[in-house]
């Protein structure tokens, strides 16, 4: 169950934020809650704040004394506060009241929140880096070896009869001979302008998605239907990879990308992941001397890890170092500190890079995830131990603080924007715009749930089925 212990712990930071700076500023809390939905259990503190958890824990909130009034009110329905209703408070309860509040003690209570989830995203990545230490993966590639049809021998317009003595129908029945066998060696018997030959060719383990969520293991030979031949079964040899194409050699250290320095493996990585049907420019430094090569990454639907999959761009290299031999690097507390302002500002960067490339086309919003996301993730980093774990909510945090201060309202950013037309106007928004803009907000995030909601269908599918198989 560590995927409760993520969401609480995330939930918890951000509304202690809130909560926190609320205190300071005299605001009184009414109600501070994990979670939705009836009490499972909760206290009271001395200054009357009711500590609880709900039991749908997909979030939580912190009330004002203000929100206590408004629930007696008949516009308690509106997110905008009936400012008459509270022009009958009396002055020691407008000195509690959060709507009192000079404006920039208003700002402060909400931006505290995100501010929170970065803060403490900093400390957790400095913690893990301090405590269990660090390993740099450098820009060293190997290039992976060409694909199984073109080691063998194999060569497009071979007509494939059979497959380990078993003679094969169609491209189809092909494609299902080989998937049965990653890793081990098949006979291909095939007529090369119609002279009989045989060849050894040894399927590559790939792992590849399941319609129903998770992932399979299937053999592949990088081979696609010929010509159609009645009665046969032609074949295309798939070209290379790209980083064998385009001359790049194992032992090969990554530099710079389209002029970029490149810092490490994970750096170089995600570039060409960005990058499909894009040429790129790699500078590398190859025996001691400079060399520079051209590559244009393939298009590809890989697993991403976590029982999905993503459009991802492919060159066919992997790290050219023995992590095993790489050194633990233990920094110093300084040092700790300032890699965790690193990984939290690399977190910032990357999201808001992929929320621009997916409004601009260049990418697809297939990796915006719900619960069910955070569930899997969750589970399965745990079993890496607590180390990853406690990084993983780290970037759950960054990226919750993050959506947070979009300038949507309804969430942090959306109360920032309109204090922000408070400062420049020097009165608030009428309660008219306040409301339209609430409403804009609502069905923002509908949208966006309801997006993140279709793309975990495969994992809530998975569940569904395993569900009805134990009932059953």
């Amino acid at each position: 169950m560590a995927w409760i212990f993520v969401l609480v712990a995330v939930i918890f930071i951000h509304e202690l934020g809130h909560f926190a700076v609320a205190r300071w500023c005299g605001v009184n809390v009414s109600t501070f809650s994990i979670g939705f939905g009836r009490e499972i259990l909760g206290f009271t503190d001395k200054k009357g704040t009711r500590w609880k958890l709900g039991w749908i824990p997909l979030g939580g909130y912190v009330k004002f004394m203000d929100d206590a009034i408004l629930a007696t009110s008949e516009a308690n329905s509106s997110p905008v506060p009936p400012r008459d209703k509270f022009a009958n408070m009396t002055e020691a309860e407008r000195q509690g009241s959060f709507h009192f509040k000079p404006l920039w003690q208003r700002s402060a209570v909400v931006a505290a929140g995100p501010m929170a989830n970065f803060l403490s995203a900093i400390l957790m990545f400095a913690g893990t880096a301090y405590f269990l230490g660090t390993q740099a993966l450098p820009a060293l590639i190997k290039v992976k070896p060409l694909n199984p049809a073109v080691l063998a021998g194999l060569k497009s317009g071979d007509v494939v009869k059979s497959v380990d003595g078993q003679p094969v129908a169609n491209f189809p029945a092909l494609l299902a001979a080989v998937a049965k066998a990653p890793g081990r060696e098949l006979t291909f018997e095939i007529a090369r302008d119609g002279v009989p030959m045989a060849f050894k060719v040894t399927p590559e383990k790939q792992i590849q998605p399941k319609a129903a969520g998770g992932n399979e293991e299937i053999g592949i030979i990088g081979v696609e239907p010929g010509d159609a031949i009645k009665g046969a079964v032609q074949v295309k040899v798939k070209p290379h990879y790209a980083a064998v194409q385009a001359g790049l050699k194992t032992g090969d250290l990554v530099t710079r990308i389209d002029g970029a320095p490149v810092a490490g493996f994970m750096e170089l990585s995600q570039t060409i992941a960005k990058a499909a049907g894009r040429e790129l420019t790699f500078d590398v430094v190859r025996d001691g001397s400079p060399v520079v090569v051209k590559v244009t990454p393939d298009k590809q639907r890989v697993p991403d890890g976590f029982g999905g999959e993503e459009t991802r761009g492919i060159v066919g290299i992997e790290p050219g170092a023995d992590r095993a031999k790489l050194p633990v690097v233990f920094p110093t507390l300084p040092g700790a500190l300032v890699s965790g302002l690193d990984q939290t500002w690399q977190v910032i960067s990357s999201t808001l890079g992929y929320f621009s490339d997916v409004s601009r086309g260049q990418q697809s919003a297939e990796k915006i995830g719900g619960i069910a996301t955070v569930i899997d993730v969750s589970n399965k980093i745990a079993t890496f131990g607590v180390g990853p774990l406690i990084q993983l909510i780290g970037l759950l945090s960054v990226s919750i603080g993050l959506l947070n201060l979009f300038p949507i309202p309804l969430l942090d950013g959306g109360h920032l924007m309109y204090y922000a037309a408070e400062a420049i106007r020097g009165k608030p928004l009428s309660d008219e715009i306040q409301e339209f803009g609430f409403r804009i907000g609502l069905a923002l995030v509908s949208m966006l749930m309801v997006l993140a909601l279709w793309n975990d269908r495969f994992r809530i599918q998975k569940w569904i089925s395993n569900l009805v198989g134990l009932i059953s």
